[in-house]
């Protein structure tokens, strides 16, 4: 991956003063990203730089774009089911009249109204404060 886009996912990444509209559709659609997956996998952007490329409507090359889209949902899939357990551990801790409180991914995730991209990372166990 080269620095130029290196610079660009952090541009397009960022919600505020990032890149938009037009400028980035020219410069995605020119962008080198060879090693850019492995990059975006690492740190687990992979639903955010998705959801952000089609808010912003820029395109990548054909064969990342589709890469990233099977990462995301891949991703998006897992989160799901995190979900379904962190509900029915917090319906089991209710039920039994023991209060707990979300912390880290779960806590993310259920912030998501609240803060655009919240729920973008993914997760893989529930973490509760008891």
């Amino acid at each position: 991956m080269i620095r130029e886009t290196a610079a660009l996912l952090v541009r397009t990444l960022q919600l505020r003063n990032g890149i938009a509209g037009d400028s980035a559709r020219q410069q995605w659609a020119l962008a080198g990203v060879r090693g850019l997956s492995r990059v975006v996998g690492f740190n687990g952007a992979e639903v955010w730089l998705y959801r952000r490329l089609r808010a912003l409507d820029a395109s990548p090359q054909a064969e990342f774009f589709a890469t990233l889209r099977e990462a995301a949902q891949r991703v998006a899939v897992l989160a799901l089911r995190v979900d379904a357990q962190t509900a029915a551990v917090l319906g089991l801790f209710a039920n039994a009249g023991i209060p707990c409180a979300l912390i880290k991914g779960q806590a993310r995730r259920a912030a998501a109204k609240l803060y655009p991209y919240a729920d973008a990372r993914g997760v893989s166990d529930v973490d509760l404060l008891l």
